[in-house]
Protein backbone atom coordinates (compact mmCIF):
# COMPACT_ATOMS: atom_id res chain seq x y z
CA UNK A 1 0.00 0.00 0.00
CA UNK A 2 1.46 3.65 -0.64
CA UNK A 3 1.75 5.70 1.35
CA UNK A 4 -0.03 9.48 1.46
CA UNK A 5 1.80 12.48 1.70
CA UNK A 6 1.36 13.10 5.35
CA UNK A 7 2.82 9.46 6.13
CA UNK A 8 5.89 10.55 3.80
CA UNK A 9 6.85 13.85 5.88
CA UNK A 10 6.44 12.14 9.21
CA UNK A 11 9.19 9.55 8.20
CA UNK A 12 11.27 12.20 6.84
CA UNK A 13 10.60 14.90 9.73
CA UNK A 14 11.71 10.99 11.78
CA UNK A 15 14.97 10.59 9.70
CA UNK A 16 15.87 13.98 9.69
CA UNK A 17 15.38 15.16 13.76
CA UNK A 18 18.59 14.18 14.40
CA UNK A 19 20.37 16.51 12.01
CA UNK A 20 17.86 19.36 12.11
CA UNK A 21 18.50 18.99 16.15
CA UNK A 22 22.43 19.26 15.79
CA UNK A 23 22.32 22.37 13.85
CA UNK A 24 20.16 23.93 16.37
CA UNK A 25 22.95 23.13 19.08
CA UNK A 26 25.52 24.15 16.37
CA UNK A 27 24.05 27.67 16.16
CA UNK A 28 22.79 28.28 19.54
CA UNK A 29 26.90 27.44 20.22
CA UNK A 30 27.95 29.95 17.71
CA UNK A 31 25.72 32.55 19.13
CA UNK A 32 26.85 32.48 22.73
CA UNK A 33 28.90 35.81 23.57
CA UNK A 34 31.72 33.52 25.29
CA UNK A 35 33.20 29.92 24.24
CA UNK A 36 35.27 28.26 26.54
CA UNK A 37 37.10 24.99 25.52
CA UNK A 38 34.19 22.21 26.46
CA UNK A 39 31.93 24.49 24.10
CA UNK A 40 34.93 24.05 21.25
CA UNK A 41 34.90 20.27 22.15
CA UNK A 42 30.79 20.24 21.71
CA UNK A 43 30.85 21.86 19.01
CA UNK A 44 33.42 19.98 16.65
CA UNK A 45 31.90 16.59 17.73
CA UNK A 46 28.17 18.14 16.62
CA UNK A 47 30.23 19.15 13.26
CA UNK A 48 31.26 15.91 12.48
CA UNK A 49 27.94 14.08 12.48
CA UNK A 50 27.24 16.59 9.90
CA UNK A 51 30.19 17.32 7.32
CA UNK A 52 31.62 14.40 6.14
CA UNK A 53 35.29 13.28 7.25
CA UNK A 54 37.59 15.01 4.23
CA UNK A 55 35.39 18.09 4.75
CA UNK A 56 36.45 18.28 8.30
CA UNK A 57 40.36 17.64 7.35
CA UNK A 58 39.83 20.72 4.82
CA UNK A 59 38.44 23.20 7.71
CA UNK A 60 40.97 21.62 10.24
CA UNK A 61 43.62 23.07 7.31
CA UNK A 62 42.14 26.13 7.07
CA UNK A 63 41.79 26.83 10.79
CA UNK A 64 45.19 25.88 11.54
CA UNK A 65 47.38 29.08 12.82
CA UNK A 66 50.26 29.76 9.65
CA UNK A 67 53.69 29.15 10.46
CA UNK A 68 56.32 32.04 10.13
CA UNK A 69 57.74 30.95 6.98
CA UNK A 70 53.38 31.13 5.44
CA UNK A 71 53.51 34.10 6.91
CA UNK A 72 56.97 35.87 5.40
CA UNK A 73 55.84 34.27 1.64
CA UNK A 74 52.50 35.82 1.56
CA UNK A 75 53.86 38.62 2.65
CA UNK A 76 56.26 39.07 -0.39
CA UNK A 77 53.80 38.18 -2.46
CA UNK A 78 51.73 41.02 -1.32
CA UNK A 79 54.67 43.28 -2.27
CA UNK A 80 55.18 42.14 -5.27
CA UNK A 81 51.30 42.62 -6.42
CA UNK A 82 52.04 45.75 -5.50
CA UNK A 83 55.23 46.64 -7.14
CA UNK A 84 53.16 45.63 -10.13
CA UNK A 85 50.25 47.59 -9.19
CA UNK A 86 52.51 50.74 -9.12
CA UNK A 87 54.67 49.92 -12.15
CA UNK A 88 51.33 50.23 -14.19
CA UNK A 89 49.56 52.70 -12.50
CA UNK A 90 52.85 55.01 -12.99
CA UNK A 91 54.24 54.05 -16.66
CA UNK A 92 57.77 55.25 -17.57
CA UNK A 93 58.93 54.87 -14.01
CA UNK A 94 61.38 51.01 -12.90
CA UNK A 95 61.51 48.96 -10.02
CA UNK A 96 64.94 50.35 -9.10
CA UNK A 97 62.89 53.85 -8.71
CA UNK A 98 60.07 52.47 -6.47
CA UNK A 99 62.49 50.90 -4.40
CA UNK A 100 64.59 53.86 -3.90
CA UNK A 101 61.17 55.91 -3.34
CA UNK A 102 60.16 53.12 -0.59
CA UNK A 103 62.62 53.87 2.05
CA UNK A 104 61.39 57.56 1.92
CA UNK A 105 58.33 57.70 4.06
CA UNK A 106 56.93 61.26 2.20
CA UNK A 107 57.90 60.01 -1.69
CA UNK A 108 55.29 58.98 -4.38
CA UNK A 109 55.21 55.45 -3.42
CA UNK A 110 54.17 55.92 0.46
CA UNK A 111 51.50 58.38 -0.71
CA UNK A 112 49.81 56.19 -3.25
CA UNK A 113 50.17 53.37 -0.59
CA UNK A 114 47.93 55.06 1.50
CA UNK A 115 45.21 55.99 -0.73
CA UNK A 116 45.14 52.42 -1.66
CA UNK A 117 44.07 51.48 2.11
Amino acid sequence: MALDNREKQQRWRERHILRRRTVQRIASLLLRQRLEDPHFEELGNLLRLLIPSQSIAALRRALKPPTDREIVVHNEAKEVAILHAWLRAHPGRTRAEYMRLLRNFDSDVWRWRRKLG
